[in-house]
């Protein structure tokens, strides 16, 4: 990872961003606002499966503004018929959560600035037609941008 250390928290604003809830079987998909530069502390959102018997597996990715991932955060797995909450946050550990659990959580990496030209979003595999991802809600640090 390439991010700046955060030296300058005390000058940024925080920030709380409710993303649109996405089609059913799709990702979604978010920016920081134009002229800033983003610390993001906290994803949470909410994985319901339809009935259909396979596991799903669910990440988190970062995209420069060419569209090329940067980094990643590990898979998740949940199985089918299951309302599930995410929570991803700095100063979590990655962990293999057994697929029946009710709640995954996964780290986000600490201290790491990035520009208003990447994008972050879900990665759904193995989607099936009724899975719906909700309650999308980001919590982030604004820097302004010069």
């Amino acid at each position: 990872m390439n991010g700046t250390p955060t030296q300058q928290r005390a000058g940024a604003k925080i920030h709380v961003d409710v993303v649109a809830n996405p089609s059913v079987a799709t990702n979604w998909l978010w920016s920081p606002e134009p002229n800033a530069t983003c610390e993001l502390l906290s994803i949470y959102m909410v994985l319901t499966t339809d009935v259909n018997a396979a596991n799903r597996t669910l990440r988190i990715k970062f995209y420069d503004g060419t569209r090329e991932t940067i980094f990643a955060i590990p898979n998740q797995i949940q199985i089918a018929s299951l309302a599930c909450p995410y929570y991803f946050a700095q100063g979590y550990t990655n962990t293999n959560i057994p697929a029946t659990e009710v709640f995954r959580s996964g780290a986000l990496p600490i201290n790491y600035i990035f520009p208003n030209t990447w994008t972050i979003s879900s990665d759904l595999h193995n989607v099936q037609a009724g899975d719906q991802l909700s309650n999308i809600v980001i919590t982030w640090l604004r820097y302004l941008s010069f």
